[in-house]
């Protein structure tokens, strides 16, 4: 089966400065979790005119039975993450110049702050329901265990009554930007250490 090629994306990569992939140790702190700082572009992109092992989903499965909460605004109170705000985002410079970028969309560009506890105490990040109705949906989680970890599960629809569906689960590295690749969608996620804000 003919695997996506990257040589389409490789200029952009090289250009915003991304990482395909990274494996490093988290820090250990047994004491009180490292917390980080999560930043996310969630885009679509054009199609390449070839077949690839990946194509949309006639009978896509469900999103994981997970609970996942909106991020809040600075000053709310509930469950979920607090958003950073736009001006102190460190990736607006790349979203912007996605945007300028024919035929891609930027659908959700957001940075908030975590502890990085471990896969069964993370709280999962839900899209928010606002972002379109051709806008994918799904959720994102950040854990640490030995090493960082970003899960993504995104449900699209394609033009065809058909669905793509994103599901992907990879270590990370911190302090570098990743770029998770797809088809019809694409996530740049940079997870940076930042102090304790207790």
């Amino acid at each position: 089966m003919k695997r996506r090629p990257y040589r389409f994306y490789l200029p952009m990569l090289l250009l915003l400065g991304l990482a395909l992939t990274g494996q490093a140790p988290a820090q250990d702190n047994s004491d009180s979790p490292q917390y980080y700082r999560v930043e996310v572009i969630l885009l679509g992109q054009p199609p390449i005119a070839e077949t690839f092992a990946e194509a949309p989903s006639e009978t896509p499965p469900p999103l994981p039975v997970r609970f996942a909460w909106p991020l809040q605004d600075p000053g709310e109170e509930g469950l979920g993450y607090t958003r950073v705000p736009e001006s102190e985002r460190a990736l607006n410079t790349i979203a912007r110049r996605l945007r300028d970028r024919e035929g891609f969309t930027v659908y959700w560009h957001t940075a908030w702050e975590q502890p990085g506890l471990d896969a069964d105490r993370a709280q999962s990040v839900a899209l928010p329901a606002d972002l379109g109705a051709d806008a994918p949906r799904g959720m994102l989680r950040v854990y640490r265990s030995r090493y960082l970890h970003a899960e993504i599960e995104l449900r699209a629809p394609a033009d065809d009554d058909r669905t793509w569906v994103m599901s992907d689960a990879r270590r990370m590295r911190s302090d570098e930007r990743h770029y998770v690749d797809h088809p019809a969608l694409g996530v740049i996620i940079e997870v940076t250490e930042v102090p304790d804000p207790r």
